[in-house]
């Protein structure tokens, strides 16, 4: 895929297909041996792309993205999005997500997917134990940004 509307084409229809939350279409965007790195690992292959999409998709019962216009340059891409979503456990969630792009042809070969896990355990913990904790790491690392005088 060497023309840059076609890329911003194609990312737009791939967030159309997680917010339709179908897995085989959001396979489609991706190349046969493509890789993807998140937080929770690597995953090469559309098979293993595959399960990690179904994991994702599972974790929630209702996606929005609300996107930026995507950067292209030549034959990578970086898009960012706010997901804004609820959880299968009906916690409200919103959080930045940006994906770096690299495409081979018309399909996906390598994605990176950055997100902020401590802002989306926040707002998804559950019972007083759940938020405790996670509320406990969010005070530690904002008392580690406080300067003091």
């Amino acid at each position: 895929m060497d023309n840059e509307a076609e890329i911003k084409d194609s990312l737009r229809k791939k967030a159309k297909a997680l917010v339709e939350r179908d897995k085989d279409k959001i396979l489609q965007f991706y190349a046969e041996d493509a890789k993807v790195v998140t937080n929770e690992g690597t995953y090469e292959g559309r098979k293993e792309i595959g399960k990690y999409w179904q994991f994702i998709l599972g974790q929630f019962s209702e996606i929005q993205l609300e996107e930026s216009e995507p950067l292209v340059q030549g034959n990578k891409a970086a898009h960012e999005y706010t997901v804004k979503g609820e959880t299968v456990n009906g916690r409200r969630v919103e959080f930045p997500l940006i994906v770096a792009y690299e495409f081979t042809k018309d399909k996906i070969q390598k994605a990176h997917i950055y997100y902020d896990r401590l802002t989306l355990a926040k707002q998804a913990a559950e019972g007083w134990l759940g938020e405790r904790i996670v509320n406990s790491v969010v005070k530690r690392m904002e008392e580690g940004l406080e300067r003091k005088s």
